[in-house]
C-alpha cells in the first residue's frame, strides 16, 4: 500500500484514495488491475496530515482537531 491514503465515506460505499509519488500522473502510472480503480489527476492543494497509530475514533479525531 502506498502512503498517504485518504478515506471518504459516501452514502453507498467507502472511497479510498492512494496518493502516487511525485512525478507520476494518471497517464504515466501503472494500469490498475481492478476495473473499480480509476486514475485521475488532482490539482495541487495545501493540506494538513495527521499520522494515526491505529483506527480512527471520535475521541482521537477530537484530540487531533483541537
Amino acid at each position: 500500500m502506498t502512503a498517504p491514503v485518504t478515506l471518504q465515506v459516501t452514502p453507498v460505499a467507502f472511497m479510498v484514495q492512494f496518493v502516487l509519488p511525485k512525478g507520476f500522473t494518471a497517464a504515466s502510472a501503472p494500469e490498475p488491475l481492478d476495473a473499480r480503480v480509476r486514475l485521475r489527476d488532482v490539482a495541487p492543494a495545501e493540506v494538513a496530515v495527521v499520522r494515526y497509530s491505529g483506527l480512527s475514533s471520535e475521541s482521537n479525531d477530537d484530540t487531533h482537531l483541537a
